[in-house]
């Protein structure tokens, strides 16, 4: 089998790059997947025009290409013109294929990689997308020299070993790479924190908030003993307005869809953060604001007022049940901007299914008809299913932080806290209470889903404090308006009994410093956009900071190389530029070359194939190149091309 001649792997090369480029807008920035196709095929149609050899054929094809874009598309946003810039770069890089340019893809990645790092509204997809520049630029090098290496096309690939050759044109450049794109991953870890104006975090990972963290935990239910009251300060809410919250003051986490059993016990799960994407900035314009204290920890949870999502932090994530984060909240104190004002969360239609499951083994062996006799739940309004099943749960338990060792089995927490004949073992604390509602409510028809935060009502006059202890649990449910509601199913009385129970001494007193910036964030929300555009411009800075010095150091070498290169007769250097163009000319017309080939060499196989006689221009190249005569004239492109298709033509 003859292996592809030279031009058509290159031309395969080129347009597989293309197609990865155009790939890699259409799946991260789903929006531009049009715009992407179409550079496509004009990119492979100008390729495919090419092949005839005719100047400025596949140019014109992209330049009709980028106006058929502007016309459709008439590019407004910044994600639009990023999208048409570079698709608009790698096409004049790519289409018509030439040797040595597929390496220009790496630069052409390291500045995607550095818009990424400033203007990319997702941390997430920042990351992936840089990672799938990555192959795509050592790629690219890898085809370069390995086209190179096979073609021979370069004069100093003809007089160097072919190891040397290839470690100058790929592991060099690799490197380089490699540099440039940890310089970069180091710029998006570095990027905008939520405002605090004295926030001295520099971490950027998104912490788990599965995993146990400060003052928070994911529900777990079944562990015997005391829970230690923790009396740390994990939060604090502050308002501007007169009109105060009243009662209990609830500050959301996060909401859970799932438990699992394992073996006694019972866990509750939320969908996984690496699934969180990017949420548009919720910036509140409430008639009642108020302001959060949120103490560093291990997760990077926002809290809020239960009340109302609205947030006023860029870079939020979201996840498929509402859950916020923000990307290095936990890292130091932050102090932000939320809502008061009472919000409807409307339920997803459709997902209903998604908030009735219960997990196999409670389903079939607990002993459900013993709460649920003759109380007819599932032919009840969810609200009225919700109060009723809170009161029946308040009547079987009671509150308690000195938990039991549950019955051995599937379940065996929930068993014991329903379900022990012994009424001393029936208790718990506020998760058992809201598992037990949020299963019952589901083993009824009615869809529901557990809920953690923290809820006080330990004011001053500045504001709610929640502090460890504060840690709760409770339960929302669908209600016949579509719309989720909230339930605490656990007896605030008996809350209240136990907090009494900690006497005024053992509080930790509070903060002055905390305090006091609290009250300078709230009377000057100003601040909030001074620091953000601050840290912006760093950003800009940095990144433009980071493209001068690359800029600077591959100046620095090119002007390095051409001071040190020693000075070259004109003639000569004229002479290897036309015998270039003429290893060139035989590589397009499928003629194999190496670093053995020879000019003498080239011209016989060249008036093979080309049915001229090229002695002439081989005799006067050789007498200048060897002895004293003039510059000779060029050689006969145009006729060597001519005579190739008519023998191709005459041999087919």
């Amino acid at each position: 089998m003859q292996p592809w001649p030279t031009w058509l792997r290159l031309s395969l090369s080129h347009v597989l790059f293309l197609a990865g480029v155009c790939g890699y807008i259409g799946g991260f920035f789903p929006n531009e997947r049009a715009m992407a196709g179409i550079f496509f095929c004009g990119g492979l149609l100008g390729e495919i025009v090419s092949w005839s050899r005719r100047i400025m054929v596949a140019e014109a094809v992209l330049l009709a290409t980028a106006g058929a874009v502007w016309l459709a598309f008439r590019p407004e946003s910044r994600e639009q013109w990023h999208a048409v810039l570079g698709l608009a770069m790698a096409s004049w890089l790519l289409v018509p294929s030439r040797l040595g340019w597929l390496r220009w893809l790496v630069p052409l990645a390291a500045l995607e990689v550095l818009y990424l790092g400033i203007n990319a509204e997702s941390p997430r997809q920042a990351r992936l997308a840089s990672f799938a520049l990555l192959p795509i630029s050592l790629g690219a090098l890898a085809a370069d020299s390995w086209l190179m290496a096979t073609s021979g096309a370069r004069s100093s690939a003809r007089s160097r070993p072919p190891l040397l050759a290839m470690a100058r044109w790929s592991l060099a450049p690799a490197l380089a790479a490699v540099v440039l794109a940890m310089l970069a991953g180091h710029l998006i870890n570095r990027q905008e924190k939520p405002y605090s104006p004295y926030s001295a975090g520099t971490g950027a990972s998104l912490a788990n908030p599965s995993q146990k963290t400060e003052g928070l935990r994911s529900p777990t239910i079944g562990e015997p003993g005391q829970v230690t009251p923790d009396l740390d300060i994990y939060a604090r809410l502050s308002w501007t307005s007169d009109s105060l919250p009243e009662g209990m003051v609830y500050l959301r986490a996060m909401c859970f869809d799932f438990a699992a059993t394992d073996g006694d016990k019972i866990s509750w799960r939320a969908p996984s953060v690496d699934e969180a994407t990017g949420v548009a900035r919720q910036a509140p314009d409430p008639a009642h604001e108020c302001w959060v204290y949120r103490a560093p920890s291990d997760n990077d949870v926002v809290l809020h007022p239960d009340v109302s999502d609205a947030v006023d932090l860029d870079g939020l994530l979201g996840d498929s049940v509402g859950n916020l984060y923000r990307t290095g909240l936990g890292d130091s104190p932050r102090v932000y901007r939320c809502s008061l004002d009472e919000q409807v969360r409307a339920a997803p239609v459709g997902e209903e299914s998604r908030y009735l499951g219960i997990d196999t083994r409670l389903r079939d062996f607990l002993p459900w008809e013993d709460i649920e006799l003759g109380q007819g739940w599932s032919t009840m309004r969810p609200e009225d299913a919700a109060q009723a099943i809170a009161t029946a749960i308040q009547s079987r338990c009671h509150y308690s932080l000195d938990l039991p060792t549950p019955m051995h089995g599937s379940g065996g927490a929930l068993r014991t806290f329903l379900f022990d004949p012994n009424p001393q073992n029936r208790v718990g604390h506020c998760q058992y209470y809201a598992t037990a509602e949020v299963l019952l409510l589901r083993h009824t028809g009615h869809p529901a889903r557990l809920v953690i935060g923290f809820a006080s009502t330990e004011r001053d006059e500045q504001g709610v404090t929640f502090r460890g202890i504060n840690a709760h649990a409770w339960c929302e449910y669908i209600d016949s308006h579509h719309d989720w509601r909230r339930i605490d199913p656990t007896p605030a009385s008996d809350i209240a009994r136990s907090l009494a129970e900690i006497a005024p001494a053992d509080l930790p007193p509070m903060t002055p410093a905390i305090l006091s910036q609290i009250a300078a964030d709230r009377s000057s929300p100003q601040a909030v956009a001074e620091h953000q555009a601050a840290t912006r411009s760093q950003a800009r800075h940095l990144a433009l900071g980071l493209g001068a010095a690359v800029a600077g150091v591959v100046l620095g070498w090119a002007v390095l190389r051409v001071a040190r290169r020693p000075r070259r007769d004109p003639r000569l250097v004229m002479l290897e530029r036309r015998a270039d163009d003429l290893f060139n000319l035989a590589i397009t017309l499928g003629i194999p070359v190496n670093p053995s080939t020879t000019l003498a060499g080239l011209t016989e196989t060249l008036e093979m194939r080309t049915g001229m006689d090229l002695s002439r221009w081989r005799d006067a190249h050789l007498a200048a190149r060897y002895g004293a005569g003039p510059i000779p004239e060029p050689w006969p492109y145009a006729q060597m091309r001519e005579g190739a298709r008519a023998r191709g033509r005459a041999r087919s």
